[in-house]
């Protein structure tokens, strides 16, 4: 080796593996490439994560199960990409991942939980040493494999486990609990025809993330964009309603780290445009006319994944408020949101309509300090109605409780009256909400929704 050659030649901690894929909307995973990077060197995937101290200053490894993992979007995974891209002497690692539009997405921006594994059974089937498993392969929005078009999967066959995501390159194939092989004939099941061109928009979103040499995309462009399409469906009268109502909601919810992977998929529809003219040539691109043949615009309706029983009871739970609270007083939406465990972003996006008439009702109950006092009187009425009996459907001498409020809370009685009956409403809806859940995953179990319905019956 010549001087000049020495001088130019850097040395690295690991091996500088080459990114498989690189620059298609078949890219290697950030998560693929450390989990192939440990098994190459012989370390475990846990060992290659950066070194964390907890809140006690005690020092330890920071785990590869994080929510964003090693692909994002997230808070840690651009920590961990540029740990590993120091370790291998490579700046190429961050194009495996969402790093390109990671100031636009929120951390459920892909639609799915990072932590679990997700593959095709094809695709393990004919594994061999050259393979690897693409990033699109995290994103819920697409459902088939781009080479064999069947079905991914995110459960073993045979015990029905989800697989977790950090696991070592030789085990990824098998169930970690019952070791079956997770390689299999596909499964293709049917779908609209929109889906198809949905996951076309998605493979154009992730080959710009895995251009070389791509810079971080602001978020000003998003916004610009949103902003033009807004100007645009403003001049022109002729729109129809819905679509005129659709823009001007997607441009109300245009927040830094909120954007979703089906937001920007809707934008593309709304527009006939694709993801990457978007954010690169905004204005551009939000300057063509709008599609006004769509009289009866409404998003279109991908897959929940995971989220759909969650979904499914926070409508419910919506619903029932709004129908026997609507007129009375309607608590904040986080009391939904914490019992259930559910995203606020998540919850907006895919379910707009219950999202928006929700908080426009809860807006109208007055000034924020008014709606400050009767939502602390509401905490105590829940609280009150817990103590005095855990069965939500029991009856309840709301006259009393009121009183109490009213003392406590230091409201009008009219208001702790009004206060107390909501919190007793707020306590079946969620209790219904959390039956209809465990049915929709387990399945009625020992005639608990039968149980429920005859409680509540009989208290009524």
């Amino acid at each position: 080796m010549t001087r000049a050659d020495h001088e130019q030649f850097q040395w690295s901690a690991l091996p500088p593996l080459a990114l498989r894929g690189e620059g298609s909307a078949l890219v290697e995973s950030a998560e693929h490439y450390v989990a192939r990077l440990a098994w190459t060197v012989g370390v475990t995937i846990r060992s290659l994560c950066p070194l964390t101290h907890s809140v006690h200053g005690n020092r330890k490894r920071d785990q590869a199960l994080g929510a964003s993992g090693f692909c994002g979007p997230g808070r840690q995974f651009k920590r961990r990409v540029l740990h590993i891209e120091q370790l291998t002497g490579s700046d190429r690692v961050r194009y495996a991942s969402f790093w390109v539009v990671d100031e636009l997405l929120a951390v459920t921006g892909v639609g799915r939980d990072t932590k679990q594994q997700r593959w095709c059974p094809e695709c393990f089937w004919d594994w061999n040493d050259d393979s690897w498993e693409p990033l699109i392969w995290m994103v819920e929005l697409q459902q088939t494999c781009p080479i064999h078009a069947c079905d991914l999967e995110s459960h073993c066959r045979r015990c029905g486990c989800a697989q977790p995501t950090g696991r070592d390159y030789r085990k990824r194939r098998k169930c970690y609990r019952c070791t079956a092989a997770l390689g299999a004939d596909g499964r293709a099941a049917t779908r609209p025809t929109y889906q198809a061109w949905a996951e076309q928009r998605l493979a154009e979103l992730v080959e710009l993330c895995a251009t070389p040499g791509q810079e971080q995309i602001p978020f000003e462009r998003y916004d610009a964009f949103v902003r033009g399409l807004f100007e645009v469906s403003q001049a022109q009268p002729h729109l129809p309603a819905t679509l005129r109502a659709a823009v001007a909601r997607m441009r109300s919810n245009a927040v830094r780290g909120r954007v979703t992977l089906r937001t920007l998929v809707n934008l593309c529809a709304l527009q006939g445009t694709s993801i990457p003219n978007m954010l690169l040539d905004p204005r551009n691109a939000a300057s063509r006319p709008l599609i006004d043949l769509w009289a009866g615009y409404k998003a279109l309706e991908f897959p929940n994944g995971r989220h759909s029983s969650k979904i499914q009871a926070y409508r419910q739970y919506i619903n029932d408020m709004l129908r026997k609270c609507g007129k009375r007083y309607l608590p904040p939406m986080a009391v939904a949101l914490r019992k259930m465990k559910l995203n606020r972003d998540l919850a907006r996006e895919m379910c707009v309509e219950c999202y928006e008439a929700y908080e426009a009702a809860y807006q109208r109950q007055g000034a924020y300090s008014s709606r400050v006092h009767a939502d602390r009187a509401f905490g105590h009425a829940v609280h009150m109605l817990e103590m005095e009996n855990g069965n939500p459907f029991a009856p309840s001498d709301v006259r009393k409780v009121a009183r109490r409020i009213a003392a406590v809370a230091k409201v009008p009685l009219a208001t702790a009256n009004a206060v107390t009956r909501s919190a007793v409403q707020s306590r079946r809806a969620l209790e219904r909400a959390r039956v209809a859940l465990l049915n929709s995953i387990k399945g009625p179990e020992n005639g608990l929704g039968q149980e429920v319905t005859s409680v509540e019956a009989t208290s009524e």
